[in-house]
């Protein structure tokens, strides 16, 4: 499963070739499988491209950068993410609670997302 991030990008990648416009909800599934793969470069790769395109990167995909940040060990980039989504969503509150909630749900979405875009031929 891990090998799913590299899935996904490809995912992403077809998309853009095909003239479609990713969204936040694409974006979080690739993020998250980023995270879940612990592919810290391409997470953080998924929030720059998101800013530079104006969709600006919600609480899922921060905290799916976060995540793989945490998992290969790049604390500064992790603590960084943290303090900007401290700054943009408040410390605690109900939507960053449901969020994160939203966040650990991710990799299921993702799973089905994948199942759909292989039923549609995009995927192999």
């Amino acid at each position: 499963k891990d090998a799913q991030w590299e899935q996904a990008l490809q995912l992403l990648a077809e998309i853009r070739q095909r003239g479609l416009e990713p969204n936040r909800v694409t974006y979080a599934c690739a993020s998250s499988a980023c995270a879940k793969g612990g592919q810290w470069q391409p997470a953080m790769q998924l929030l720059e491209e998101m800013r530079s395109l104006g969709i600006g990167p919600d609480i899922m995909c921060m905290s799916a950068a976060i995540s793989a940040c945490e998992k290969a060990n790049q604390k500064e980039d992790a603590l960084r993410l943290m303090n900007e989504v401290s700054g943009r969503f408040g410390q605690s509150s109900e939507e960053t609670d449901t969020a994160k909630t939203e966040t650990e749900r991710l990799p299921d979405y993702h799973d089905e997302n994948c199942g759909a875009c292989q039923k549609a031929r995009l995927l192999p």
